[in-house]
Order: structure tokens, then sequence, then C-alpha cells
């Protein structure tokens, strides 16, 4: 079945893994619709209880992902995941912009982007 974006539900997704440092990297996942757990455990982490899963939204906002919460990849805008080893999530405010971040140091390369 082809979803309103083109994509079949068997094809696989590419979703792109950012690190702290904001190093990117392709993942190609076969399931259309993930947990944060199996995002996880696609950008290589062994437990989901270690890290902090965050989408890019199409505002360039940042939304945490709970680990059972399910995403569904094929909708537009959803293919950006921050996985970040870390057990908390601190909240910024920027220009009235909130932002989550699992880190108490904000990478200011973060912050433009969430402005673009």
């Amino acid at each position: 079945m082809k979803t309103q974006h083109g994509k079949q539900d068997g094809d696989e997704q590419r979703i792109v893994v950012l690190d702290e440092a904001l190093q990117e990297r392709a993942v190609d996942v076969s399931d259309p619709k993930m947990t944060a757990a199996q995002l996880a455990a696609a950008a290589g982490h062994r437990s989901a209880d270690e890290v902090i899963v965050l989408q890019r939204l199409k505002s360039g906002n940042l939304e945490e992902i709970r680990p059972d919460e399910v995403v569904d990849l094929r909708e537009a805008g959803v293919e950006r995941f921050y996985v970040i080893e870390s057990d908390t999530t601190y909240r910024f405010i920027l220009d009235g912009m909130k932002i989550e971040w699992p880190k108490a140091k904000v990478n200011a390369a973060l912050l433009i982007s969430t402005q673009s």
C-alpha cells in the first residue's frame, strides 16, 4: 500500500541520525513505523535506557520521543533524529522557541539550525 508520500509499506526508509556534535549519518531501516528504542538500536546503541531520542520537526523544534512511542517514518519531515547518550533533557528558550536538549550545554550550530 502506498502512502500519500509515495512510499510503499515494505520500502526501506532512510533516516538521518545526529550525535551531540551534530555529526550526521544516514541509516536505512526497513520498518516504516519505529519506536525510539528501535531508532536507538538502529543508531548503534545497545539500550534505549542510555540515550535520549529527539525528533527534528518541520518547524525546527526538537521533540523527545519516548522509548515506546511510535514514529511513522513515511510522513514527510520525520527523518532526522538526534540520538544522544543521556538520561535527562534540559529546556532552553530562544526567541520564544522551546528547545529540549540532553546535555546542559548546547552547540551554537544547533541553536542556529532551529531558527532556519
